[in-house]
């Protein structure tokens, strides 16, 4: 757990972040969006949720798909994209702003990584409007994820929380060789 003024400084570097790609949209026409946490915090908390320490934007895919051929050329560093095409060990369906100056021990999953600091980027999706087409949409996507998820076990799964469901049943069964520390990686 990392003290409140260590939490502070981070958001504080997040927000100059925020604003390059804020400017970058600005400039290009694009759209973008507050989302999850980033989102409530600008609501409730008029700036971050005290306890938050990343940032999450959206946009629609066609600004998404634009804002990714602009980016490289027009952040500075220590400011890059990372998408899976660009970075082998980038695990994530979405793009991040990273920021080099910054390492991020993440203790609770099991590889122990050290991240950039970083501000998520999601692609804005519409979905199908006809019930039985989103179920189906919606139970492919599940898949999809619990799919990647398991392909990337050690560095995306956090070992120290709870779980249930799916999820519970995984650790559950993980007792023997499939266990938290043991889970096999594959790359992409």
């Amino acid at each position: 757990m990392m003290d409140a003024a260590t939490l502070r400084m981070l958001q504080l570097e997040e927000l100059d972040m925020a604003k390059q790609i804020l400017a970058i949209c600005e400039k290009h026409d694009i759209e973008v969006f507050a989302l999850g946490g980033t989102l409530l915090g600008a609501v409730r908390h008029q700036g971050f949720i005290p306890w938050d320490d990343d940032l999450d934007l959206g946009m629609k895919r066609a600004d998404y798909e634009r804002f990714i051929k602009l980016a490289p050329s027009e952040l500075h560093a220590p400011l890059s994209l990372h998408t899976c095409y660009n970075d082998k060990a980038f695990l994530y369906p979405y793009v991040r702003v990273q920021n080099a100056d910054y390492g991020l021990q993440r203790d609770f999953t099991t590889d122990k990584t050290v991240q950039d600091l970083w501000v998520d980027i999601f692609p804005l999706d519409g979905v199908p409007a006809d019930g039985l087409r989103r179920m189906l949409w919606e139970k492919a996507l599940t898949a999809l994820r619990g799919l990647r998820n398991l392909s990337a076990f050690n560095a995306l799964v956090n070992v120290e929380k709870s779980y249930s469901g799916l999820k519970g049943a995984v650790f559950e069964v993980g007792e023997g060789p499939a266990s938290r520390s043991s889970f096999p990686r594959t790359s992409f």
